[in-house]
């Protein structure tokens, strides 16, 4: 018995590391391509704002399918659904190369935003058949983990081999890398979505409306999209905002902003799995707690940046990375508990609509957010009333995100 479960444990952890892999590839692209936008300005002489649409079309896209996305990946499995969102991806990305006009590329951008849109309820859905809610929060967080290194190393590569082979050639570098890991996923993994007797029968073949209705009566799963939403809204700002406050307002160089991101990043990186691991084994699997400490470090941080404005002198470059550091850490490293609690309140065939559901309202504050805190960080000359609002955010969607998870526990 110990023995089949030590195999078992083995069989998760190399399923995990594969599935990894696949963000990581996914990651390289998403971070990865914005990087070379200069490369395809200058071939195709078009304006910043028309080379930011490849971004709109892709998220738009993406972000309208992420319900009908989990819902391909509930009924055909985490793998099937994977390999053709993936597939697809890869080989839509090599296709880039021989684009003439960048008109084509907007529509390659739109068509690759259906197989990007897959990718993560999928893998996410995959994760969740293989480890057990009690301990799912940690491998969500490593598995999410890979697009944080992926997305670094595509910003950081992807311009040097568009320097030296152009940006066509990297392009197809970045989707053939992509199409040899699904090839290698498609080889090894297991797929543990298949039918089981857990499921009632019939569940699979439940028509998208009925399940989406489902979910939305759910009100532990309104909760966590609304939960999405706000910690969208403050990923999506920091880093939206991060290099220009660092250097408009602390008049640090736009070198060093550059330094500071790379920093926020990597608190990031560290933080995905962090965060599972302390939700999994020092909260004992309670996501209203974790959501809580996470808001709370938000709301910290946010202040820390707002009352730096108040001191005779901007501190050392070192005490802004490190804070920044720890702001990357909180803001932008809570996925692993977010999508372990939606997997949790979902029925185990519909996880994957659910994940993309929460998806949906992610990327909504994603897009909303940075606007509106930009807007009045225009309107007062700098951002230090818009930090204080964003921790004051922060601080009542952590109270108010816990007592509300709360209510709803007793209910149900």
């Amino acid at each position: 018995m110990g023995e089949d479960h030590q195999k078992e444990q083995q069989s998760n952890g190399t399923s995990l590391a594969l599935l990894i892999s696949l963000t990581l590839a996914a990651g390289l692209y998403r971070n990865g391509f914005p990087a070379i936008y200069p490369f395809l300005q200058a071939e195709f002489e078009v304006s910043r704002a028309v080379m930011g649409l490849y971004t709109s079309f892709l998220y738009l896209v993406a972000a309208g399918l992420a319900v009908f996305s989990g819902w391909i990946a509930d009924q055909l499995g985490a793998k099937r659904g994977i390999l053709l969102g993936m597939g697809s991806l890869s080989l839509l990305i090599m296709m880039h190369a021989l684009a003439p006009t960048y008109l084509l590329i907007l529509a390659l951008a739109a068509l690759s935003g259906i197989g990007f849109s897959i990718i993560s309820p999928g893998a996410s859905k995959a994760v969740t058949d293989l480890f057990p809610a009690t301990s799912r929060g940690t491998p969500m967080g490593l598995l999410f983990m890979g697009w944080s290194i992926g997305g670094v190393a595509g910003a950081a590569l992807l311009p040097l081999f568009a320097s030296h082979l152009g940006w066509r050639w990297a392009a197809v570098l970045m989707g053939g890398f992509m199409l040899i890991t699904i090839t290698i996923f498609f080889i090894y993994f297991r797929d543990r979505s298949e039918p089981s007797s857990e499921i009632e029968p019939g569940m699979r073949l439940a028509s998208l409306r009925e399940g989406f209705v489902d979910l939305l009566t759910n009100p532990q799963i309104r909760l966590l999209c609304l939960g999405a939403l706000i910690l969208g809204s403050v990923s999506g700002t920091l880093a939206t905002h991060y290099t220009l406050f660092v250097h408009l307002d602390y008049q640090y160089t736009k070198a060093f902003a550059g330094v500071g991101f790379a920093f926020l990043h990597a608190g990031s990186i560290l933080g995905r799995p962090a965060w599972g691991w302390i939700n999994d084994r020092l909260l004992a699997g309670r996501e209203d707690l974790g959501f809580l400490f996470i808001n709370l470090m938000n709301a910290a941080a946010f202040l820390v940046f707002a009352l730096i404005y108040r001191m005779p002198a901007v501190p050392a470059a070192g005490v802004i990375l490190a804070i920044t550091f720890v702001a990357g850490f909180s803001t932008r490293g809570w996925p692993g508990v977010l999508f372990s609690a939606v997997s949790k309140q979902a029925k185990k065939a519909k996880a994957g609509m659910a994940l993309g559901l929460a998806l949906v309202f992610l990327r909504l504050g994603v897009t909303l957010a940075p606007p509106v805190f930009g807007y009045i960080a225009d309107i007062t000359g700098t951002y230090e009333v818009s930090w204080f609002l964003m921790s004051a955010f922060g601080l009542l969607s952590g109270i108010g995100f816990f007592l509300a998870g709360r209510q709803n526990a007793k209910k149900t």
